[in-house]
């Protein structure tokens, strides 16, 4: 699989291959499945191709940076869920769940700062594209980017956090503090008893490893979803986070 990426990446760097123009599953069905499908018995391999292709890529990408995802012309499918800012592109407000998507292209408007809904885990060609493109909004500058994000405050969300900034600074984009939103720190006795659930039991060693980092709610393991935060509520905060930081610039 790696190698079929870096022959898929030599042609069309010279040109006697055409670009993707298509996401990455499209390159799976043009460079990777026809192999695949040559190879006897490979549909018994325990581990499913397509995830070793996404990793292969990952490794490729931003472990070893032989060359970019954008080097392919490929689409990303988050492209939508993202704006880059107009007079703050380096203060990045981002969520974990699309469905923030109204608040924060409100959060842009208002603002003019960066904004991204990552759908879940995030995407490392996705955030190749963010770090390109907020780099061609600074142009010059080298200003460090500031991270506010909207995730649930629970095992997962801190990792999709720590994650995205992973991502960006793997791709080049320098991070200098990550903010969450959401903590118990903002609710009240009572809201807390009505919203906090408890984490899954199967997962101890993930579990363990966040409430010695966050405490968890009362230091036992509950966590919070963003949305039981009032609107109003999760305005306030992130706009008291952005003017901060222009404060500090």
């Amino acid at each position: 699989i790696k190698s079929g990426i870096c022959q898929a990446y030599e042609r069309i760097k010279s040109g006697t291959e055409q670009t993707i123009q298509g996401n990455i599953r499209t390159f799976w069905y043009q460079w990777v499945k026809p192999v695949l499908a040559h190879i006897p018995d490979d549909d018994q391999t325990t581990t499913d191709p397509y995830d070793l292709m996404l990793r292969a890529f990952s490794e490729l990408i931003l472990e070893r940076k032989l060359f970019h995802y954008a080097d392919f012309d490929f689409t990303d499918e988050n492209w939508e869920n993202r704006r880059i800012g107009t007079t703050r592109p380096e203060i990045l407000v981002f969520s974990e769940k699309r469905g923030w998507i109204r608040f924060l292209r409100e959060i842009h408007e208002k603002f003019g700062v960066s904004t991204l809904a990552l759908g879940g885990a995030p995407s490392a060609l996705t955030s190749e594209y963010t770090t390109k493109h907020i780099k061609e909004a600074l142009g010059s500058k080298e200003t460090p980017v500031k991270l506010i994000g909207v995730v649930d405050y629970d095992p997962s969300g801190d990792i999709i956090a720590e994650a995205f900034r992973g991502q960006l600074q793997a791709c080049g984009l320098e991070v200098s503090s990550l903010i969450t939103i959401v903590e118990p720190k903002h609710y009240r006795t009572e809201e807390l008893e009505i919203y906090k659930y408890p984490l899954p039991a199967g997962q101890k060693t993930k579990t363990e490893k966040w409430l010695k980092k966050t405490g968890g709610i009362y230091e036992e393991a509950y966590g919070l979803e963003a949305e039981s935060m009032p609107r109003a509520l999760m305005n306030k905060l992130v706009e008291a986070q952005i003017i901060e930081v222009n404060s500090q610039s």
